[in-house]
């Protein structure tokens, strides 16, 4: 069974969110923000990851991004597959910017369709939460999902 893990960044700094992944045995951090920057928190741009991570850090924002660009609209089921194939050769944490997990669309699009594509081989996704606890997803278990968001 493949476990995924999701975290959001919320305030905290690339080291920050580097050392909680380190925590959990996280080697690769999987980018899923759109815009990979803020004015507000220059300590968590994409620049900032990179130099933190270095080649541990993925940015996919452009095709699993939560605003629906027509990049993103066009490469949704490649990201999907980029990420599963990550996910499946080392240990994948997907983030955005949103702290809590029920406010983003790791939550409410990306996790419906991992638990879509790989009910068959079984996936388990578990949330860092911004204390650094884990919180396994359990809110799709048990449901059929009909089809892709964008195939």
């Amino acid at each position: 069974m493949l476990t995924i893990y999701t975290i959001g960044h919320g305030r905290k700094g690339a080291w920050e969110i580097g050392r909680m992944l380190d925590g959990v045995g996280v080697t690769r951090l999987v980018d899923v923000r759109t815009y990979p920057s803020s004015k507000h928190n220059p300590q968590s741009n994409r620049s900032a990851f990179e130099q933190a991570l270095g080649d541990r850090y993925h940015w996919l924002g452009w095709a699993l991004g939560g605003y629906k660009t027509e990049s993103v609209r066009a490469n949704w089921s490649r990201g999907m597959e980029i990420l599963i194939e990550m996910a499946e050769r080392e240990s994948v944490a997907i983030m955005c910017s949103e702290g809590l997990p029920d406010n983003c669309h790791r939550q409410s699009e990306i996790v419906p369709e991992l638990y879509r594509r790989l009910r068959p081989a079984g996936v388990r996704v578990v949330h860092i939460m911004p204390d650094g606890a884990l919180r396994v997803d359990r809110s799709w278990q048990g449901q059929v999902q009909q089809e892709s968001l964008f195939e």
